[in-house]
């Protein structure tokens, strides 16, 4: 100071004043660096046509009140010098320094649009400047653009593979593949990649806890016990901050994958009260709310919708007090409708409908990445299911009309739809738009023959009420030759199609094609289900055909005490068979009676 002060015109003045500047800006004292700066600035003796110290200057008091949180008068300085200064280098330093402004101030929108404007104006910055992918890659993260982050990242690692921020950003491409529902087999190898490419790097430790949550699903009990260990002892040796807290989120994600939901709630639970003042709040409450809607969610598809309700009493005035999940709310819907509480579960899936309807498409995909959001198409189904119920068809239908993505829907879901649709024209009385609706659906449908079946069957129940027994015929056939090529059609319609095909061939006098089909049945399905009345049936052909030997066979061949009636009525038919024969020999030796006149 005393140099520069002492000898103004020097040519070593002008650098020294700059070099003060930062100097004060690496001890970390920034209203000295702007004072000095500003001076600078000031500083007549250094003023030229083109100073290239003077954008120095300017740049570096941008940087100064940056570090004091004035970002608004940072990002000025930047544009300045990006403005006005004729040095190529400093244009772009100051372009770049604005991006990293707007992400110290958390602005994330406006500095990954100044990051990419930036790229596009200086393109030699896309292999110098790595800050301008990886604050980018984070920003766009941190605005939930998992998508575009997950690309920026590539960029960056391939870019920028040396870069010392590149273990951390191998690990990020794992945990936003995993966010995005990537193949299991593909968040691991990230993982492996970071693993295996950057040694022991602390960020790369992260990896390595990462993947061994990720491989607890398919451990045993003892491995997920030295899993447990080595991540708690793991995070120790990491020198980053948090470290404990994130080792406790790893193991309880490990114990969700599991399926143990109800560990990972409890050790999560036992951190935040150990460590009630330096436990992220938000991070660990999000995680202990998304294992209880887990276990719910679960115990609801095991159909144990009363668990499922003692559950969400248990969390409801706690950690479930002030959610804003709606899978929770829709899955004490479906509790209370296989309670078989229909008024209860209207409820509960009108609150959710309102609420995904009034959802913009960014709120929709950011509540997607945290919890199982129902489409408004599945409440809609449900909706429709409940009111069908309550026999409330006009409304019911309403909702199935509102349905806007049925080919969305899963298969199970489809079938349900479909049948709904069909019971609710049938019960309206109009069964030829029902035959219609179902019939043009089965052609262009590529459904499983275990969930297509049933929609078959019932087509053939609704041509018989229409008289058509050809197409009724068709249909139960189609049933049967699902089973021949796939043998997943459910055994109670396979069985229900047999017994209707072959009475539709009886009504049709074609007996020979009913004894095959009654003869399959039999054979098929007579040592697991009682059918005691087919074989019944089966014999009435023979022995109204005359065939009283063929009849005598089918029915010796009953099985099981609970076909003791119909055994008992085959015998009768057998004696009164006989007595006739008898009586007929009878008859013939009498001589012929005359007539009197």
């Amino acid at each position: 100071k005393v140099a520069v002060q002492k000898y103004p015109n020097s040519p070593l003045s002008e650098r020294t004043s700059i070099k003060l500047g930062y100097i004060a800006l690496e001890k970390g004292d920034a209203l000295g660096a702007l004072r000095l700066f500003k001076e600078h600035i000031d500083n007549k003796n250094f003023d030229k046509k083109e100073s290239f110290s003077k954008d120095l200057a300017r740049i570096g008091s941008g940087i100064a009140f940056a570090k004091l949180n004035r970002y608004e008068e940072a990002t000025q300085q930047f544009s300045e010098v990006e403005k006005k200064s004729s040095f190529k280098d400093l244009q772009m330093e100051a372009a770049f320094r604005r991006g990293d402004t707007y992400i110290q101030a958390k602005n994330y929108a406006k500095a990954v649009q100044d990051y990419r404007d930036s790229l596009k104006k200086y393109p030699a910055a896309q292999t110098t400047v790595p800050n301008a992918y990886y604050n980018q890659a984070e920003a766009l993260f941190n605005i939930d653009k998992f998508r575009e982050s997950l690309d920026v990242y590539r960029d960056f690692v391939k870019k920028f593979p040396n870069n010392e921020h590149a273990p951390f950003a191998m690990t990020r491409l794992g945990e936003l593949m995993e966010i995005l529902g990537a193949d299991r087999a593909r968040v691991v190898g990230a993982y492996l990649e970071a693993f295996f490419r950057y040694g022991e790097n602390p960020s790369v430790i992260v990896a390595r806890l990462r993947l061994l949550s990720a491989r607890m699903k398919g451990m045993k009990p003892k491995e997920v016990d030295s899993a447990v260990a080595e991540i708690m002892s793991l995070a120790k040796k990491i020198e980053l901050p948090n470290m404990d807290q994130f080792a406790n989120v790893m193991v309880a994600d490990g114990y969700t994958n599991r399926g143990e939901n109800q560990k990972s709630i409890d050790l999560l639970k036992k951190f935040y009260q150990q460590n009630p003042t330096t436990a992220d709040r938000n991070l660990v409450t999000s995680r202990i709310v998304k294992n209880i809607s887990n276990q719910i969610r679960d115990e609801v598809d095991k159909g144990q919708f009363i668990q499922a309700l003692k559950t969400h009493q248990k969390y409801d005035d706690n950690w479930l007090k002030n959610t804003k999940r709606l899978d929770v709310n829709f899955d004490l819907g479906r509790s209370f409708e296989m309670a078989g509480v229909p008024k209860e579960a209207e409820k509960y899936y009108r609150d959710v409908l309102n609420k995904r309807y009034a959802m913009t498409p960014t709120e929709s995909k950011a509540a997607q990445v945290v919890e199982r959001l129902p489409s408004a198409d599945e409440v809609n189904l449900r909706l429709a299911s409940i009111m069908s119920q309550e026999q409330k068809f006009s409304p019911a239908y309403d909702h199935l009309k509102d349905i806007k993505h049925p080919e969305k829907l899963t298969e199970t879901q489809q079938i349900e739809r479909v049948n709904l649709a069909v019971n609710i024209l049938e019960r309206r009385g109009d069964v030829d738009s029902a035959v219609r609706y179902l019939a043009e659906l089965l052609k262009t449908w590529k459904g499983q023959a275990a969930l297509v079946a049933g929609p078959y069957l019932k087509l053939s129940e609704l041509e018989l009420k229409q008289g058509k027994k050809d197409d009724a015929i068709q249909s139960l056939a189609k049933i049967d030759e699902m089973m021949k090529d796939s043998e997943k059609v459910p055994t109670d319609i396979h069985i229900k199609s047999l017994q209707s095909l072959g009475d539709l061939y009886l009504e049709k006098v074609q007996q020979d094609k009913a004894i095959a089909i009654y003869e399959k049945l039999l054979s098929k399905y007579e040592e697991q289900s009682p059918l005691a009345s087919m074989r019944y049936k089966l014999g009435e052909v023979h022995f109204k055909r005359g065939d009283i030997q063929k009849a005598a066979e089918t029915w010796n061949s009953f099985k099981g005490n609970e076909s003791n009636f119909w055994k008992n009525l085959a015998q009768e038919q057998l004696k009164n068979s006989e007595w006739r024969d008898g009586y007929k020999k009878y008859i013939k030796r009498i001589p012929a009676m005359i007539e009197d006149k």
